[in-house]
């Protein structure tokens, strides 16, 4: 008989965060540098987004009658849906390396300024998420068996 599309678009801010308070799992290399394994990134909720730019539509043959209901259903659903659209692996990955980055400047910036940690200050620093894939880990062990599970259960601060 007919259908009706419904559709809103509105401008949203993905942010992401690295909670402090789990331990990071810190080593010290080798050769003098430090890695360590930093919690996940996590999405920070709700998604921000700008109301005054929201924009909904509706058409179709019964969008007259159907549509009203439908967009509001939509805009009610948008915090959900972004929200699940922000922990996705593709969203996490696109900021990981940004966050690698803020997070080798936290340890250079502050770890490195603290007592046990300062004589490997400006030694360079090796930043992996808890939650990267373990072919990431193993990676940074140059490929040793079993030198990543093992790394995981190490502590240090």
């Amino acid at each position: 008989m007919g259908s009706t599309f419904s559709r809103v678009r509105v401008p949203a801010h993905y942010r992401y965060h690295v909670e402090l308070a789990p331990e990071w799992r810190v080593r010290v290399l080798p050769d003098g540098g430090v890695r360590v394994i930093a919690p996940r990134v996590l999405p920070s909720l709700p998604v921000a987004i700008d109301t005054a730019q929201i924009q909904t539509e509706s058409r179709g043959l019964w969008s007259l009658f159907t549509g009203p209901a439908q967009v509001q259903a939509l805009e009610k659903s948008i915090t959900a849906q972004l929200a699940r659209k922000a922990a996705t692996a593709p969203m996490l990955e696109r900021q990981r390396e940004a966050a690698r980055k803020t997070v080798g400047e936290f340890v250079t910036k502050w770890l490195m300024t603290q007592s046990e940690w300062r004589p490997h200050a400006g030694q360079p620093v090796q930043v992996l998420f808890a939650d990267e894939p373990i072919e990431a880990l193993d990676a940074a062990c140059d490929a040793q068996p079993g030198c990543a599970a093992a790394w995981v259960g190490a502590t240090g601060l």
